[in-house]
């Protein structure tokens, strides 16, 4: 399985495991945004929700032994990290 459908299969486990879960449009929006971002960015700034499920799918996607790159990501509450970690890697 290749990252990209496993990082699929990771963002649609959640509506697919909890059933009282609603799939609304602002959900579409943020997994269109979240898939695309964190396959071609080194880093991206999300919503806290999404961080957490970027972070918990790329952990599975390891333990799984499905390598490849998975952006960094950041929410508002870790702005200030998201700029140093930038620069860092700029320099």
């Amino acid at each position: 399985m290749s990252l990209r459908e496993s990082l699929l299969q990771e963002f649609l486990r959640e509506p697919h495991v909890d059933k009282k879960y609603k799939f609304d449009e602002n959900d579409s929006m943020d997994f269109l945004h979240a898939f695309s971002s964190v396959l071609i960015c080194d880093f991206v700034l999300l919503d806290a929700h999404w961080c957490h499920k970027v972070q918990s799918a790329a952990d599975r996607i390891a333990s799984a032994g499905i390598r490849g790159n998975i952006a960094r990501c950041f929410s508002k509450k870790s702005v200030s990290d998201f700029l140093v970690t930038f620069e860092a890697s700029i320099t």
